[in-house]
């Protein structure tokens, strides 16, 4: 599976997603399904606009869940839901 890691780099260089559709025309809804990685789909000037905006590579932007290593917070987020689970589980 291909992920976008977009969320990283919005961390990463300090911008929010109203920067981004400001400066790029994308839209919220749009770039919020890029960082959750469930988009169905990418338009190739959406994937253009992204990598000009961060100055990167298509590569920097959509890597193979093989190589995709999750940011910090999306470990954060695992290890809560981890817990959750096993704490409902003990109930």
């Amino acid at each position: 599976m291909i992920k976008c890691t977009l969320k990283d780099l919005i961390e990463r260089h300090e911008v929010t997603q109203t920067d981004i559709a400001n400066a790029t025309g994308i839209t919220r809804p749009t770039l919020l399904a890029l960082m959750r990685n469930d988009a169905q789909g990418i338009k190739f000037s959406t994937l253009e606009k992204l990598c000009d905006y961060f100055n990167i590579e298509i590569s920097e932007l959509l890597v193979s869940d093989k190589r995709y290593k999750p940011t910090k917070q999306e470990q954060l987020d695992n290890l809560i839901n981890i817990a959750r689970q096993l704490k409902s589980e003990l109930q």
